[in-house]
């Protein structure tokens, strides 16, 4: 079980880190995504695209290294979760939208593809957390 966990920890660490680097750079393109998903009040919206990316940055570092695992793994899971949840509520109303995931690259394949993309991740990303926080929930 062991090398599974650092396969999902570095699998789920670097997809992270890389949709953060793709992004530092381009926060305006970042948050004209954002506005399109209304989950951050406008005035909001640029601090919050610029905060992101390197909170991603960060949870990717310390999945892949070992530090902080935890924390990192909890915070991992909550993005994905409003991040695959907003796709999914855009999805289901007919409205496909760039997310800004991967930056300005139309790596994820779209609104599905980047659906797909998180509903593999977010397994991945709950069993790190279980290992860390499930013996605590017991």
């Amino acid at each position: 079980m062991s090398r599974i966990l650092i396969l999902f920890r570095l699998i789920v660490g670097g997809v992270f880190i890389f949709a953060a680097v793709t992004k530092i750079p381009q926060a305006g393109a970042l948050a004209r995504s954002m506005e399109q998903f209304h989950l951050v009040p406008q005035p909001l919206v640029l601090p919050f695209s610029y905060f992101l990316p390197w909170l991603e940055f960060f949870c990717g570092v310390a999945l892949i290294v070992g530090v902080w695992i935890p924390a990192a793994a909890l915070w991992a899971n909550i993005l994905l979760i409003v991040f695959t949840s907003a796709i999914a509520a855009n999805l289901v109303r007919g409205i496909e939208t760039d997310c800004g995931c991967f930056g300005e690259t139309k790596i994820a394949g779209g609104s599905w593809g980047t659906l797909i993309k998180n509903l593999i991740l977010l397994p991945m990303g709950f069993i790190i957390m279980g290992k860390y926080w499930g013996p605590r929930w017991r």
